[in-house]
């Protein structure tokens, strides 16, 4: 932790954004009125799923144990899982779970004392702290559930389908937060909760002081069977793991005839096998395939959300994702080929023709899917006053990303994990180099653009020469440095990726 920038960034944002909403939702709850207890299991539901799906989308910066790590060792499953739970409840992130818990405590028991039914308060109490570690113990089993894979293909497959899930967790989480479900519908997602894994286990004693009985046995059943169902998994992959440590990194499919690296069409060359090499790996490497394939469908689920929400900028955030997606590979190029970079030394390959080839295939990968969203996404708006200028920048802040990833991709360069690596597991992107890359792939194409940018304001035409003309420079010089950087300094770039993390 000391002296990783992106880590101490990552536990600041979680205390913050955490004990402000843990806040707010407890004088919400501490301060409803009448004797309706439903939204108290609402907000403890909220909760857990808020930190699930942060979880899934932050890795832990602190937890580097892996009980793979033990399988030399004499030890069993329920030898490291009691180790493990204590150092997994010791992180900075559960141990703001439980803060979090406690405040909501506090208002929850608030209100039922002010509103006659003090009595189910040691319930209230017991369930809340059920569920900070129903969220805790949720979030260490699917991160772990990847050894459970029976081959990599598998591990990868599962990965893949957890990041979407994730996803569309996420934009659903958008929708509700943003004020743009009706109150009813919002009331009933409430009583729903109950009889969800999130709010199971907290709202027994809300059930139990609104008079309903049964939905407090259910929601005791669903909870206790969801913590077993959780420990149980979480022990399970410890099993797996200790075992056969290596098994979920193993490809058993049998080779093809197509299954080399050249592909079909393309000439015998450094430059074609180069290419070819990115185009197959993008289906084969998770790191790459959940970013291709997470992409387009962040892109399609931001422009259904800008079709319900009325003057929604997410349309055109899709948009930039999509552009900058080829550029963002790009970023950490040399860092994903990792232990691989010592072939292309040691066989004497170009560092132009390296960085060239490596530009055309990323950005064949993502940038064709621009044209065509953009034509959806103007069927898709309702007002068109900015589209104009957005439809015709955002391809040129492509062409400038595109140089600006040249450049990060041999000046800032970072280990990464190894290939299937699940993204709950991935903690690659925390070091002090991935946070700059993260920070400039939010934007930083259209910084050498401004000037053409502003001057479009009030001369359209003129404005948007000018900003493609600096896109093509920006792509130019940044390829000219970043390759002469290469040919003097590929050896020192080597030892920083040489290892995966």
């Amino acid at each position: 932790m000391r002296g990783n920038v992106g880590a101490i960034l990552q536990l600041v944002f979680f205390v913050l954004y955490g004990l402000g909403g843990a806040v707010a939702l407890g004088f919400a709850i501490a301060f409803m009125p009448g004797e309706n207890y439903e939204n108290l299991v609402g907000v403890s539901a909220l909760g857990v799923f808020t930190f699930l799906l942060f979880a899934g989308v932050i890795p832990s910066s602190e937890f580097q144990i892996q009980p793979e790590k033990f399988a030399a060792l004499p030890v069993s499953a329920n030898d490291i899982r009691t180790g493990l739970a204590v150092a997994t409840f010791a992180q900075v992130r559960s141990a703001l779970a439980v803060l979090c818990s406690v405040i909501t405590i506090v208002a929850g028991s608030y209100a039922l004392f002010e509103g006659g039914d003090g009595l189910w308060i040691p319930v209230w109490v017991i369930g809340s702290l059920l569920a900070s570690v129903t969220a805790i113990l949720g979030a260490e089993a699917v991160a772990q559930a990847s050894n459970l894979a029976k081959n990599r293909k598998s591990k990868e497959r599962m990965g893949l389908v957890t990041s979407l899930v994730i996803f569309s967790a996420w934009m659903a989480f958008s929708v509700v937060t943003n004020g743009q479900v009706s109150p009813d519908t919002l009331s009933r997602i409430t009583r729903v909760s109950l009889y969800t894994p999130f709010g199971a286990i907290a709202g027994v004693g809300p059930a139990l002081a609104g008079g309903n009985v049964f939905g407090a046995l259910c929601a005791l059943l669903i909870g206790g069977g969801t913590l077993y169902g959780l420990w149980w998994l979480w022990g399970r992959s410890f099993v797996k793991a200790l075992s056969e440590p290596t098994a979920s990194d193993v490809d058993d499919s049998p080779t093809r005839t197509s299954d080399s690296v050249l592909l079909r069409g393309q000439r015998p060359t450094v430059a074609a096998a180069l290419r070819s090499r990115i185009w197959r790996y993008a289906r084969r490497d998770s790191r790459m395939t959940q970013t291709l394939v997470a992409m387009p469908i962040m892109a399609v689920g931001f422009l259904a959300v800008g079709a319900v929400m009325e003057n929604s900028p997410l349309p055109y955030f899709g948009a930039m994702l999509l552009a900058m997606a080829g550029g963002n590979l790009l970023m950490n190029a040399l860092g994903l080929d990792g232990p691989s970079n010592w072939v292309n030394m040691v066989c004497g390959v170009n560092p132009k023709v390296l960085l060239k080839q490596y530009g055309i295939a990323y950005a064949s990968l993502a940038l064709p899917l621009l044209v065509p969203y953009e034509i959806v996404m103007f069927f898709i708006l309702r007002d068109h006053a900015f589209y104009p200028y957005a439809a015709v920048a955002i391809p040129a802040i492509a062409i400038s990303n595109l140089g600006i990833a040249f450049m990060l991709c041999v000046f800032n360069p970072f280990p990464t994990a190894k290939p299937g690596t699940p993204a709950m597991k991935d903690r690659s992107q925390q070091s002090g180099n991935a946070f700059i890359t993260v920070f400039v792939a939010l934007g930083g194409g259209a910084i050498p653009l401004v000037p053409g940018l502003v001057l479009s304001y009030w001369f359209f035409v003129p404005g948007m020469v000018l900003a493609y003309v600096l896109s093509i420079v920006t792509l130019v010089v940044c390829y000219s440095v970043a390759t002469s950087r290469l040919e003097q300094r590929w050896p020192d770039i080597f030892a920083k990726v040489q290892n995966y993390v």
